[in-house]
């Protein structure tokens, strides 16, 4: 998509086809931040439109999840990755969710996260746990782009995530 074609746009696209319960969620928690973001940058005097500030905090989040995506880089093996595609399944993930990451795969296995060190997902909690904000977003998104692109695309997950320049152990 180009930046012309989202300033035409000069709102949220409306979703076409079935949106779920947790993107619907996603989608009002994240008007509520845009909102946010637009009230600091949309100021008198700075010629900055709604538009272009949206375009801009996009560019800018597009950038941190590239950049952060240089870091997952070989950390995961094929089997943790499988693992966390299994629970998340494709949701698309509300920003105040991002630090429940490890917990939230915890809770998919039946794992307390204080006794995750314990269970058999030990190694993948703990490489959760030690990843920034910023990197589990970017690592949320990948698995949100490999579940819905490896479908449209009909090309695998595993490739999805190579296009990202991720590459699994």
């Amino acid at each position: 998509m180009t930046t012309q074609h989202i300033i035409e746009f000069g709102h949220i696209p409306e979703p076409t086809g079935t949106f779920s319960v947790d993107s619907q969620y996603a989608k009002n928690f994240g008007a509520y931040l845009v909102e946010a973001y637009l009230s600091q940058h949309v100021l008198p005097g700075t010629g900055m439109t709604r538009d272009d500030a949206l375009v801009i905090g996009v560019a800018r989040l597009q950038y941190l999840h590239q950049e952060a995506r240089d870091t997952l880089n070989l950390k995961f093996l094929d089997w943790e990755f499988t693992t966390m595609l299994n629970c998340f399944q494709g949701t698309n993930y509300c920003p105040d969710e991002i630090p429940e990451t490890a917990d939230t795969l915890c809770e998919e296995w039946g794992v307390v996260p204080e006794e995750a060190r314990y269970s058999e997902i030990a190694d993948l909690d703990a490489k959760l746990r030690a990843l920034s904000n910023v990197q589990l977003s970017a690592l949320r998104d990948a698995l949100y782009q490999a579940w819905h692109r490896a479908t449209a695309e009909g090309i695998s997950a595993r490739e999805v995530l190579e296009s990202l320049g991720i590459q699994l152990l």
